[in-house]
């Protein structure tokens, strides 16, 4: 090996260093459990994230695993349920624009 050349192993080093580091990073999101049952039983399989005892939301990877709970419905994404209570607070409310709008006479 010349003056001044790196070995292999650092060279095979930092091509791993290089992958690690352009690989692309898993989104995360807060999942509540369905019910208590779910709660005690339901373990991410990958790194091993329970639910706490009581009650709250834990932060899991948006995986496969993650995607299929939420599919079959054990599992919900917090905050979903206030964005769906919004949604159809504003879909009343433009029902409610719409009859007044209606029973209004025109002239």
């Amino acid at each position: 090996m010349a003056e001044g050349e790196k070995s292999i192993r650092w060279k095979m080093q930092q091509e791993r260093l290089a992958r690690v580091a352009n690989q692309k990073k898993v989104r995360r999101v807060r999942v509540n459990p369905k019910n208590d049952v779910l709660r005690k039983t339901l373990i991410h399989p990958i790194n091993k994230i329970a639910f706490p005892a009581d009650s709250g939301s834990v932060e899991w990877p948006y995986d496969d695993f993650t995607k299929r709970r939420l599919r079959d419905g054990d599992v919900t994404l917090e905050g979903e349920i206030e964005q769906q209570e919004r949604h159809a607070q504003r879909a009343r409310d433009r029902r409610r624009g719409k009859d007044e709008a209606e029973s209004t006479p025109q002239s």
